[in-house]
């Protein structure tokens, strides 16, 4: 489980699909209930007839993407991406005063380094309904990380006032001092492994 599983810095986690569907049935139910649990901070299991609909689909190697417990399922021939859905926090907004932290999505704490900016944190998927923004982020997504857009637009944008912008996850920024404004650490959100 543990080998075959990878929580990555962006927030969503990948599972080997061909040694996952080698797992007996119960199994793969218990360890995606409990991914899906975790990632969208759910107090209550899926009901069985959803495990049983999504591990069906999963078994599958066409492409697909299912919704369940604030999660998206992602699936192709080599892997199972688990992705917090972004209708869950496109309303999500964080502000943090200078020299202070605060916590996004139950994820990342961000810590303001900035002796002089207060910054604003919104999802991705929310700028991009800004066409000033897009413009600066299709300028500049040619160097960034290769992500699938369903990921990407749950990611942090970091802003301030005076208009620096920083996308961490990606490397995207207006300039340099930006990378500068802010630390990230990844929480151990998904403490499923016990």
């Amino acid at each position: 489980f543990i080998s075959n599983i990878s929580v990555e810095k962006e927030g969503y986690i990948k599972i080997n699909k061909k040694n996952f569907i080698m797992l007996p049935e119960f199994l793969n139910l218990r360890i995606l209930n409990k991914i899906i649990m975790s990632l969208g901070h759910n107090t209550y299991p899926l009901r069985s007839k959803t495990l049983f609909r999504i591990s069906k689909i999963l078994l599958k190697d066409n492409f697909s993407v299912i919704s369940a417990g604030g999660c998206l399922i992602a699936n192709n021939k080599s892997y199972i991406l688990i992705i917090r859905e972004y209708n869950k926090i496109k309303s999500l907004k964080l502000t943090i005063p200078k020299g202070k932290q605060a916590i996004w999505d139950r994820k990342l704490i961000i810590t303001n380094l900035s002796d002089s900016f207060k910054i604003s944190i919104t999802p991705l998927g929310k700028e991009l309904t800004d066409k000033s923004f897009i413009d600066f982020y299709n300028s500049n997504k040619k160097n960034s990380k290769k992500l699938p857009f369903i990921i990407k637009k749950t990611l942090p944008v970091i802003k301030t006032l005076e208009g620096l912008i920083y996308i961490p996850h990606l490397n995207i920024y207006n300039d340099k001092t930006s990378k500068n404004l802010i630390s990230l650490e990844n929480i151990d959100y998904y403490n499923f492994y016990n």
